[in-house]
């Protein structure tokens, strides 16, 4: 899954895929600027609590999101 949020101009890239070992998730948060942080989670219900978690944090934070369409693509 590929979600986008979006702060003022900043763009946030959120992947969540599954890894080489199996029944492992990854969450991959990208910034605009290129910046990855990776959370790893043992299983598909770990996995979702921690998205959820995440998101949370990325609301208190100011974010918003998912978005349909990255902010910078709207604007081409």
């Amino acid at each position: 899954m590929l979600y986008f949020y979006e702060k003022h101009a900043a763009l946030l890239q959120c992947e969540i895929r599954r890894t080489t070992v199996a029944g492992t998730y990854a969450i991959v948060l990208t910034d605009s600027d290129g910046r990855v942080q990776t959370h790893y989670a043992k299983c598909s219900n770990d996995a979702h609590r921690l998205w959820l978690a995440l998101e949370q944090r990325l609301y208190a934070t100011g974010w918003s999101g998912p978005v349909g369409q990255p902010q910078a693509a709207r604007r081409a």
